[in-house]
Order: structure tokens, then sequence, then C-alpha cells
């Protein structure tokens, strides 16, 4: 049985090879995609697993963490007042658009974040 699938595939070997080809070229493209994939959940939730956080909360009807509007200062400090609660940071997000050195121009989201306490930022 063996024997009979080889000889059938080395029989034609212009049609073997566009088989072998096309099987290369679907799992180099599976492998990309699994490394985009990787690449952008580590790179979506870095902020949030490098933070010492247990919670995060977020205004009502938000999607995530990059979509969800500031809340006033107001609620982070009635968070506080809870008990079993040891601190709550306001942690602000925005996109600019960014001059480089050599001329370019890029993209970037801006944290903003209290410095004192450390809490949300680098």
């Amino acid at each position: 049985m063996i024997r009979l699938a080889w000889k059938n595939l080395i029989q034609d070997k212009m049609r073997l090879v566009v088989t072998m080809m096309g099987i290369i070229f679907a799992v180099a493209l599976m492998m990309v995609q699994s490394g985009i994939y990787f690449g952008f959940t580590s790179n979506v939730s870095g902020r949030i697993d490098n933070c010492p956080a247990d919670v995060w909360i977020m205004v009502e009807g938000a999607f995530n963490a990059d979509t969800a509007r500031p809340f006033p200062q107001e609620v982070a400090h009635r968070i506080e007042s809870i008990p079993g609660i040891e601190w709550a940071e306001k942690l602000t997000r925005g996109f600019a658009f960014l001059r480089m050195a050599d001329g370019g121009s890029s993209w970037a989201i801006v944290f903003g974040f209290d410095p004192d306490s450390g809490i949300g930022g680098p």
C-alpha cells in the first residue's frame, strides 16, 4: 500500500513540487498568523500584566481598557473609601501624533498617571 502511494506521488514530479510548495506556504501562513496573534495579545495585555492592581474598574459600557473613557477623580476617591481597598488610581489614555528626530512621524498611545505613586507608569 505504501509502495503504491509512493509511486503515485513521484509519478508526476511537477504536481508533487507544486503540492509541497502549497503545503509549505499554508504552514508558513499559519505560523505567521500565530505569531501576530500572540504578539498582539501580549502587547495589549502588557500594561495590565505589569501593574500590581488586583481589580481594574472602568466606566459602564467600556468594551476594553483601551476604549474606556476616563472617570472623574471623585470616583477614585469613593472607591478608596470602600473598606479593604488600599488605593485607587486614575489612569488616563490618549493618542498623539509624534514627529521623530529623523523627520518621520508616528502614532503613539500616551498614558497619564500619578508620578508620585508610579502606578500605571513604565
